[in-house]
């Protein structure tokens, strides 16, 4: 099996670290050659300029978006074998799928529906059942008329 833990973003995070860290003395000795000093604060506009101008040719450099390609290319293999992964790791702990969660939500949300009707039709009929004793009440004879025969 491939490698799919978290260190597999390891080497995306070497090549730019590596990347950076070549980069800092030659840029420090370039800036001393052009300034005599490696403060940036001292850089003239036309300094930053040509700095900007070299990094973007550099970035649209067949090097860098070969590596720039390779790194994504590397990220987007991670992510698929994660994705791969993870419903064996969710059954080996006992843990619910997706599907299973969005089953079992579907589930519920047809009993909840269901009962929901059901209740509708209870208080119909206690409406009905309860209209049915007010007539029945109104219809009786009032036992302090004396209706009844003696």
């Amino acid at each position: 099996m491939s490698d799919t833990s978290p260190d597999a973003m390891q080497p995306f995070l070497d090549f730019w670290k590596g990347y950076l860290d070549r980069l800092d003395q030659p840029t420090r000795t370039l800036l001393e050659t052009f300034t005599g000093t490696t403060d940036p604060r001292k850089l003239t506009p036309e300094m930053l300029e040509a700095a900007s101008k070299s990094m973007e040719a550099y970035m649209r450099s067949p090097a860098f978006l070969q590596a720039m390609k390779q790194g994504i290319d590397k990220m987007i293999q991670t992510k698929r074998q994660m994705d791969a992964l993870n419903p064996e790791i969710a059954a080996q702990l006992g843990l619910a799928s997706g599907k299973e969660v969005r089953a079992l939500t579907d589930r519920f949300n047809t009993f909840e529906q269901s009962l929901g009707s059901r209740l509708r039709d209870v208080e119909i009929r206690l409406a009905a059942m309860e209209r049915k004793l007010r007539e029945a009440d109104s219809n009786a004879p009032d036992p302090g008329t004396g209706d009844s025969a003696e």
